[in-house]
C-alpha cells in the first residue's frame, strides 16, 4: 500500500464525515460517537468515564459492533463501558438482558448496558 493511500486513509479517518459514512443509516450515530471517543480523549473520557465500573484493560480503545453491541470503550483503569445506541427503535429490556449475559464472562464486566436515546 502506498504511503499516499495510507495518508488519506488517515485524514479520512480523523475526519468526523469520513466516519459518518462507513456504515448504514443506522451506523450513523454509533460511528459518530466512536469518532468523538477516538479524536476527543478528554472530552469523551470526561462524558463517558463516570459510567464506567473500576477495573482494568489493556489500552484506551471503542470497538463498533462487536457482537451486536453497537460500542464498547475500554480504559486502561476501567471496566469497558457498553453503550446500545436507540435512534431509531425503543429500548427492549431483554437485549439488555443479553448483553448483560455476554459480558458476564469478561474479566471486569460492565456494571450496566446503557440505552441512549
Amino acid at each position: 500500500m502506498s504511503e499516499h493511500f495510507k495518508d488519506v486513509a488517515r485524514r479520512i479517518e480523523a475526519n468526523p464525515l469520513g466516519r459518518l459514512m462507513y456504515g448504514q443509516r443506522e451506523l450513523f450515530h454509533s460511528n459518530l460517537i466512536g469518532w468523538f471517543f477516538d479524536q476527543l480523549p478528554a472530552s469523551a473520557d470526561a462524558t463517558f468515564r463516570p459510567f464506567a465500573g473500576d477495573g482494568s484493560d489493556s489500552h484506551r480503545f471503542v470497538e463498533r459492533e462487536r457482537g451486536h453491541m453497537d460500542l464498547v470503550f475500554h480504559w486502561p483503569d476501567r471496566a469497558p463501558l457498553v453503550i446500545e445506541n436507540k435512534v431509531f427503535s425503543l429500548p427492549q429490556r431483554d437485549q439488555l438482558e443479553e448483553y448483560q449475559a455476554a459480558t458476564a464472562g469478561w474479566s471486569h464486566a460492565p456494571p450496566l448496558s446503557y440505552c441512549c436515546r
